[in-house]
């Protein structure tokens, strides 16, 4: 199943964001908890409970530069629970949820979405790939020098920074990013 999801008046995360992003139920075959923004991949053999169903499986790798990362995991509009303030004025932010394995969770795999990049530093118009931690992107700090490395290079590339290290949002370490795929 796939949605368009917009974003017009900056419900996702920190900013508006200016593209719609488009989104898929997948099964988390990971054997883990999921949460907004990890990195997600394809999984080749989908002898997980979803296999019955016909949903895509997907599951985590700490691959780096893994050429199978198909997105990560969307965010949704959150109001934050009402702190005794006004309600005229709610807090908004990141998505808490946190998908456990096997739950149906949706997929986003194109358009504008938070990433996690954790500790790592990026800067705005790197592009980013799979880091060698599960569920965590970083710059791809390959050198590009003949073809073979161009093909690993551009294929493990998922999507480009929008945004710097220092501007991530630190409930997911999330920054915004336009996902490729």
């Amino acid at each position: 199943m796939l949605k368009q999801i917009s974003n017009p008046g900056g419900l996702y995360g920190l900013a508006a964001d200016f593209n719609d992003g488009e989104v898929m139920t997948m099964i988390n075959g990971s054997g883990g908890t999921v949460k907004v923004g990890d990195l997600v991949i394809i999984r080749v053999a989908s002898a997980a409970p979803a296999a019955a169903y016909g949903t895509p499986v997907f599951t985590t790798s700490t691959t780096a530069n893994d050429q199978k990362v198909i997105g990560v995991v969307a965010g949704q509009a959150y109001q934050a629970p009402d702190s005794g303030g006004s309600s005229l004025s709610p807090t908004f932010g990141i998505d808490p949820t946190v998908y456990a394995a096997n739950a149906e969770v949706p997929i986003q795999w194109r358009g504008v979405a938070r990433v996690n990049i954790a500790a790592n530093t990026v800067a705005a118009g790197d592009p980013l790939v799979q880091s060698g931690v599960v569920k965590v992107a970083q710059t791809n700090t390959a050198t590009i020098t003949g073809a073979a490395t161009n093909n690993t290079f551009w294929g493990s590339v998922f999507a480009i920074a929008l945004e710097a290290n220092t501007a991530k949002e630190t409930t997911n370490n999330t920054i915004r990013a336009l996902l490729l795929r």
